[in-house]
């Protein structure tokens, strides 16, 4: 079964995994919008303290809230993020599935002859 979610997550997933940062973010016009605009309550972007905001969701889109378990999981998964004791098996685990998404994105090109369901893919 074909899954547009998937297809849309797949580039993202795979950017996120190789920590990909878009070097000319300072200079961008855009993106200093869409942080001014995101982040109205904050003047400087690199002070916002993310630890803190990983929870904030706006009421009017907090159609089912998160359970007091989901975040304490998310919790302890952020600090086993910043933990360089696991870093070895991190960097394995994180390359194998880079490699299996980047194959998998791949195999769709050929399988469906490039067809996309938009540039989100291509990205």
């Amino acid at each position: 079964m074909w899954c547009h979610a998937r297809m849309v997550y797949l580039p993202m997933g795979y950017l996120y995994g190789n920590r990909y940062v878009h070097n000319k973010a300072e200079e961008d016009p855009l993106i200093a919008d869409l942080r001014r605009e995101l982040y109205p309550q904050y003047k400087d972007y690199s002070a916002i303290p993310w630890m803190m905001t990983c929870h904030w969701i706006a009421e009017t889109d907090n159609y089912s809230p998160i359970p007091w378990v989901m975040k304490t999981v998310q919790n302890i998964l952020a600090r086993y993020e910043e933990w360089s004791i696991f870093q070895p098996f991190k960097k394995h685990v994180r390359k194998m599935g880079v490699d299996f998404s980047l194959e998998y994105m791949d195999a769709e090109d050929l399988q469906t002859n490039y067809i996309d369901i938009g540039p989100v893919n291509k990205v």
